[in-house]
C-alpha cells in the first residue's frame, strides 16, 4: 500500500508539472498572436494613413484643373458661344426645290391661270401646301432666293446661244429692293379680282449683294434692279406660304433667268448660286415640267384628254433628274431640250430652264420627284435636289 501511495503521489507531481508547462506554452502562444495582431493592425493603419495622405495630396494639386476642364467641357457643349459652334459644326446645307407654278384649273369651268390659288380642289394645291410646311418647319431657311420662268433679263450682247464667251455677253438681273413692292400682274384679260391680289414680302440688301458677288466671282455679268414679284413667284408662294396659315417670314430675293435659252448657261447660273445653300439660303426654281399654252384649250375642252407629248417628255425629265448626278445629269438635261418633242412640250424654254438652274446648284446631290401629274398640254412634276437637313 505504501508503494502504491508513493506512485500515485509521483504521478500527481508529474501531472502538475506538465500542466504548468502547458499553461506557460499557451500563454506564450497567446502573447505571440496578440503581438502579431497588433503589428498587423499597425500596418493596416499605416497603409490607410498613407493612402489618405496620397489622395489628399493628389486632390489638392492635379484634379483642380481636371475638374475645371471637365466642367468647362460640359458647359461648352451645352452653351457655347455661337461663334465657337459655327467654327466646329459642319455647314447645314439646304436642298433646292423645283416647283411647277402652273395656275391652270383642272376644272374647265374655271380655266383662268394662275387659278391654282383659288382652285383648292386641284390635286397640286395640297402638295404645294405640304412643301411649304416642309420648308418652314424643317428646312428653316434664313432667306429664300427664287428664280421664275416669268423673269428673263435683257441681253447685253448678240450671242444668246451661249458658246464661247456667251456668259459674258448676256447678263442676270437681281432684285435689290428691300421693301415690299406692288406685285407684277403679268397676264391679261383676267377677272378683276386677279389684279387685286397681294402677297406680303421683303427683300434683303445683304442677300442680294451676296448673289451679285457670287455671279461676279463666276464671270457672270449681273446688275441690280428694283421690281415687284411676278406671278411665277407670288401665285405659287401664296399656296406654299399662305400669309395667314404658314407665313414665310424671311427675306425673299428674286433672281432672273438669262435672256437666252442656253441650258449650259442656266446650269452655270445654278453652280454660281450653290454656295448660298451652305449659308442658310434656300433656292427655289419656279417653272413647269411641260408648258404648252398654245394647245391648252384644245385639251382642257375635253376633260381627261392629254397631248401625246406630255407624258413622254415628263418621263424623260424625271429620268434626267433622278437617275444621275453632276455632269451626267447636266448632260441629260441638255439633251432633253434636243428631243423631237421638246418644242411641243415647251414652245419656248423659259418654263423648263429653272430645272437646269436647280440641277446646277445641286451638283453631285440626287434629285427626288415629289409630285407627278400630267394634265392636257401641261405637267406639274416637282423635284427636290438634296435632302432636308437634320434639325440644327
Amino acid at each position: 500500500m505504501a508503494t502504491t501511495s508513493s506512485s500515485t503521489d509521483n504521478l500527481k507531481v508529474h501531472s502538475s508539472k506538465e500542466n504548468k508547462i502547458t499553461k506557460k506554452k499557451s500563454a506564450s502562444v497567446a502573447s505571440t498572436i496578440t503581438l502579431l495582431l497588433s503589428a498587423l493592425a499597425v500596418a493596416i493603419v499605416a497603409v490607410l494613413l498613407t493612402r489618405t495622405r496620397t489622395e489628399s495630396t493628389t486632390a489638392s494639386t492635379v484634379p483642380t484643373d481636371a475638374k475645371i476642364t471637365t466642367t468647362q467641357t460640359s458647359s461648352t457643349t451645352k452653351s457655347a458661344p455661337t461663334s465657337t459652334m459655327a467654327a466646329t459644326t459642319p455647314a447645314r446645307r439646304l436642298p433646292i426645290y423645283f416647283v411647277s407654278h402652273g395656275g391652270v384649273s383642272i376644272l374647265p369651268t374655271r380655266p383662268y391661270p394662275p387659278n391654282i390659288m383659288y382652285d383648292h380642289d386641284h390635286p397640286v394645291y395640297p402638295r404645294l401646301q405640304a412643301l411649304g410646311k416642309e420648308i418652314t418647319e424643317k428646312v428653316k431657311p434664313k432667306a429664300v432666293v427664287v428664280l421664275s420662268a416669268h423673269w428673263q433679263a435683257g441681253e447685253s450682247g448678240s450671242d444668246l446661244a451661249g458658246g464661247a464667251g456667251g456668259l459674258k455677253k448676256e447678263f442676270i438681273e437681281v432684285n435689290v429692293e428691300e421693301k415690299e413692292q406692288p406685285l407684277i400682274y403679268d397676264f391679261y384679260n383676267f377677272p378683276a379680282h386677279y389684279y387685286k391680289e397681294k402677297y406680303p414680302h421683303r427683300g434683303s440688301k445683304q442677300v442680294s449683294s451676296r448673289v451679285l458677288d457670287l455671279l461676279k466671282e463666276n464671270n457672270i455679268s449681273a446688275t441690280g434692279t428694283k421690281r415687284g414679284l411676278d406671278h411665277g413667284v407670288w401665285a405659287v408662294f401664296r399656296c406654299m406660304f399662305n400669309p395667314t396659315e404658314n407665313p414665310l417670314n424671311v427675306p425673299l430675293v428674286q433672281v432672273s433667268l438669262f435672256p437666252s435659252e442656253s441650258p449650259d448657261n442656266h446650269i452655270a447660273l445654278g453652280k454660281a448660286l450653290a454656295p448660298l445653300r451652305d449659308e442658310g439660303v434656300l433656292i427655289v426654281a419656279s417653272g413647269m415640267a411641260v408648258h404648252n399654252l398654245r394647245e391648252l384649250w384644245t385639251y382642257m375642252s375635253k376633260p381627261g384628254s392629254m397631248a401625246p407629248y406630255t407624258k413622254p417628255f415628263d418621263d424623260a425629265l424625271t429620268e434626267a433628274v433622278v437617275r444621275g448626278t453632276g455632269e451626267e445629269r447636266e448632260g441629260k438635261l441638255v439633251e432633253l431640250l434636243r428631243r423631237q418633242d421638246a418644242r411641243k412640250a415647251h414652245p419656248t424654254f423659259e418654263h423648263i430652264l429653272p430645272v437646269h438652274v436647280a440641277a446646277g446648284a445641286a451638283a453631285g446631290e440626287r434629285g427626288k420627284k415629289l409630285f407627278d401629274m400630267p394634265q392636257g398640254s401641261m405637267a406639274w412634276s416637282m423635284f427636290r435636289f438634296g435632302e432636308v437637313p437634320a434639325e440644327a
